[in-house]
């Protein structure tokens, strides 16, 4: 083969390979803008900035009064715990329902505790326990009987948590109340070996508020 025919022949396979490498890049790009502008139009639904591993803790908000209703979010549209996971972090949205009154006698606060500092999983576990809670105890939410509280143990304040609760990262916390004195609490340390089953992770939460419920 001529030099000449040879050079022509290598040019124009490379130009066709740079061409189909660039239209499969284009079609990728496309793709996942596609997915970022379904998953933002949601309400509330917030972008993630993914952050290396704290081994602190850290509490994401102030407590709230005892009377405060819990908020509803995007998360109750999810039809699945898998699909409740892609929507993190949990919105912080005004709630949809009026202000439930504060319920009386034995009160469960379902805390998350967490760092500033904050990782993918530590988002997934938040977001599936929200998911878990207002998709199987609606009623007790809208009642004030349960009150969902994300905590940022790093704010000022919060600090005390840490010691209290013997936390050591990202923890769920359920704590009896009664009358503004805690009974009794107890640490679900089970959430981090079942992130990758959302579905085991809605049953054990599920499980874990039903049975200490009972025993408060």
């Amino acid at each position: 083969m001529k030099p000449k025919v040879k050079f022509l022949m290598t040019a124009s396979l490379l130009v066709f390979t740079v061409a189909t490498v660039g239209v499969a890049v284009r079609d990728e790009v496309r793709r996942q803008d596609g997915e970022a502008r379904s998953v933002s139009s949601l309400p509330g639904a917030v972008p993630i900035a993914v952050s290396p591993t704290s081994a602190v803790i850290e509490v994401s908000s102030q407590p709230a009064s005892p009377s405060a209703a819990p908020t509803r979010s995007a998360l109750t549209a999810a039809k699945s715990p898998s699909a409740a996971a892609d929507l993190r972090p949990p919105s912080r949205v005004a709630s949809l329902t009026p202000p439930a009154p504060a319920a009386q006698g034995t009160k469960l606060i379902v805390y998350y505790f967490h760092t500033t500092t904050r990782c993918t999983s530590c988002y997934k576990i938040e977001s599936l326990t929200q998911f878990s809670l207002e998709n199987d105890f609606v009623a007790e939410l809208a009642g004030g009987e349960i009150e969902w509280r994300p905590v940022n143990i790093d704010t000022a304040g919060n600090d005390h948590f840490a010691k209290e609760y013997a936390l050591y990262t990202k923890s769920v916390v359920l704590s009896a109340v009664r009358d503004g004195r805690e009974l009794k609490w107890r640490n679900l340390d089970r959430v981090w070996h079942l992130l990758g089953d959302p579905k085991g992770f809605q049953e054990y939460i599920g499980e874990e508020v039903r049975t200490f419920r009972l025993a408060s």
